[in-house]
């Protein structure tokens, strides 16, 4: 299979002719601005407490959740390559 083939596998082909595994995931430019500042704890540890910064904050958030829209589950913060290496 050449590089402009239809058939084949997800990914690239440098112009050497190497083929390159294509990213499954992509990162938004504005989460690794912020994420790149903390440690993964660091991190973890500011994702779960993005809720209770929603609920002081943002009376659109406090709506939601009072009508059922939104609901806080408490689940601890696992990263999706956490995710994919256990299993």
């Amino acid at each position: 299979m050449g590089p402009h083939s239809l058939l084949a596998a997800p990914g690239y082909w440098t112009g050497d002719g190497v083929r390159k595994k294509k990213k499954t995931r992509r990162e938004k430019a504005p989460c690794n601005r912020w994420k790149s500042t903390f440690s993964r704890e660091e991190f973890r540890a500011e994702m779960a407490a993005q809720v209770e910064r929603l609920r002081r904050d943002s009376a659109a958030f406090r709506m939601a959740e009072r009508h059922g829209l939104v609901a806080v589950t408490g689940s601890p913060v696992v990263f999706w390559f956490e995710r994919e290496t256990v299993g």
